[in-house]
């Protein structure tokens, strides 16, 4: 399953690791690595990187992506102040892989969406695994954190059904 992420896997977030930069995953994928598998198509793998690593994570995955036939787009800044850069598979309409900054404030994590995250479980990575592929997500708090405070108050699709199941679950059990 996923088996069209591989490029990320084994491409892309090795090149982020040996430049010594830190990155998360979250999102589907990050959910799905505190089950210890995937447990639906995922079509894409979205990371945050702090925002003074922001230009090198992308400038880096645009030249590893282009080798790899990708293409790239930048979504118009949120807020006109937060960034998001989609890259995608040569001639597909949906991204394999998306890069957000995010914001140091105050000594907590800031987020920038419709409305300002800013989240109180200290960020740190914690080192997952998926079939054969390790990369680093944020602790299941934090993960749980963001996940409420992006989707509160808004109707879940059924992908968000399953996804806070395994992440409200988690938290109940560690």
């Amino acid at each position: 399953m996923n088996v069209h992420l591989n490029p990320v896997f084994e491409v892309i977030l090795p090149a982020i690791e040996k430049e010594k930069i830190s990155y998360w995953v979250y999102g589907g994928v990050a959910i799905a690595a505190i089950k210890g598998n995937f447990i639906r198509e995922n079509t894409d793998v979205d990371i945050f990187v702090y925002d003074e690593d922001y230009i090198k994570v992308i400038n880096l995955v645009e030249i590893i992506g282009g080798n790899l036939g990708w293409t790239y787009k930048d979504r118009q800044p949120l807020k006109g102040v937060r960034h998001k850069r989609e890259f995608f598979p040569d001639h597909e309409k949906h991204d394999i892989f998306s890069v957000i900054p995010v914001y140091k404030f105050n000594g907590k994590i800031k987020f920038v969406y419709d409305k300002d995250i800013i989240l109180e479980n200290i960020l740190t990575q914690e080192k997952r695994t998926i079939e054969n592929h390790s990369f680093f997500t944020p602790s299941a708090a934090f993960l749980r954190e963001l996940f409420i405070c992006s989707w509160e108050g808004k109707k879940l699709s059924k992908e968000r059904q399953q996804d806070a199941k395994i992440i409200l679950a988690q938290y109940q059990h560690g």
